[in-house]
């Protein structure tokens, strides 16, 4: 008999579980049935991630991902004070959705 199951595709997210302050956005988690994680996508790290968790922890790595957010925040704040650009959506762990809505094309505006 099959059932139906909720996969969460943390592919980027899911480092977030490792910060005390994020943790909150992806409350529920706990509840899908199986979570795909790819721990380089967020954690600086190409190779060894399980390596870098050993060495620094998970409240170093928790840290890093905080000081991502932060980054993201202070981008926002920058480019929405700039004309011609538009923040398409408040930044949200780590990420900075904008557009330019500038007139013409970048290369026509000097």
């Amino acid at each position: 008999m099959l059932t139906n199951g909720m996969h969460v595709d943390g592919a980027f997210g899911a480092s977030a579980l490792l910060s005390d302050s994020l943790r909150e956005h992806l409350a529920g988690i706990e509840n899908s049935d199986s979570l795909s994680w790819n721990a380089h996508k967020w954690m600086m790290q190409t190779y060894a991630c399980s390596m870098a968790l050993q060495t620094l922890g998970n409240d170093a790595m928790g840290s890093v991902l905080d000081h991502g957010c932060d980054m993201a925040d202070l981008a926002e704040s920058l480019i929405r004070k700039e004309s011609g650009w538009e923040i398409s959506a408040p930044s949200s762990l780590g990420i900075v959705n904008f557009r330019y809505v500038g007139h013409g094309d970048l290369s026509e505006e000097k």
